[in-house]
């Protein structure tokens, strides 16, 4: 399996069911040259990346700033669309992020890919 998207590629892809989802462990590539491991527990926590230098992780990141938000189709048993964005201080995302996480009030500051630390 290979995911190609602005020359980053997935490459390497080890998949493993456990018994709260889906593990993974891939290499990460830009341009053809690996930057990154990359790995998923399967245990509901975050996917770890480990840059093989600063400066990828900070190419990386200054990408990912220009995305935006992207809305997934229904798919997968989704029954409605999925809109993922990647600024949390966007008002719609805090207002789902609150209604769905108790827990979001206590947060004041939220670190946001390619911009650091940001008051929410």
């Amino acid at each position: 399996m290979t995911t190609d998207l602005n020359g980053y590629a997935l490459k390497n892809v080890k998949t493993l069911d456990t018994s709260d989802g889906y593990a993974f462990t891939a290499t990460l590539h830009k341009d053809g040259k690996k930057v990154a491991n990359v790995e998923n527990s399967g245990h509901g926590g975050p996917t770890m990346v480990w840059w093989s230098t600063r400066a990828h992780e900070d190419v990386f990141g200054a990408w990912v700033a220009t995305l935006g938000s992207y809305t997934y189709p229904p798919m997968l048993g989704m029954e409605t669309p999925l809109t993922v964005s990647l600024d949390p201080t966007d008002p719609a995302t805090l207002k789902l992020i609150a209604a769905k996480a108790p827990w979001w009030s206590k947060v004041g500051e939220v670190w946001i890919i390619g911009k650091g630390w940001q008051a929410v």
